[in-house]
């Protein structure tokens, strides 16, 4: 089995960081979180003070604050790992892999796994 940390560590490092592309449904996003599905996460009061104080955050910038880091942790533990039950599953390749697509799949990744 996996724990969670291992489960985010392989995950995170394809979500990137900052990304506001035009046209994406999503709209603004850090490290895969989207504002337009998620705009009551508590990460973007940090982004929002961010883009106050220094402007236009560039793409993929990191913003080296460990609670925005922490919240996005949170996000993901209670989004995808618990909400999924991922620490259920007695195989850590499977864990990884139903994991990866709930992240990127949401509610309809389990379900692709299944088929």
């Amino acid at each position: 089995m996996k724990t969670f940390d291992e489960l985010f560590d392989g995950v995170i490092k394809h979500e990137g960081y900052y990304a506001n592309v035009e046209g994406d449904q999503g709209g603004e996003t850090y490290m895969g979180v989207a504002r337009n599905l998620h705009p009551d996460w508590e990460g973007w009061q940090y982004i929002d003070a961010y883009k106050e104080t220094y402007g236009e955050i560039p793409w993929n910038f990191k913003i080296d604050v460990p609670q925005l880091t922490q919240l996005v942790k949170d996000f993901y533990q209670q989004t995808f790992y618990t909400r999924f039950k991922i620490d259920e599953i007695s195989n850590g390749s499977i864990q990884q892999i139903v994991f990866d697509w709930c992240v990127n799949s949401g509610v309809w990744g389990a379900r692709g796994v299944q088929r």
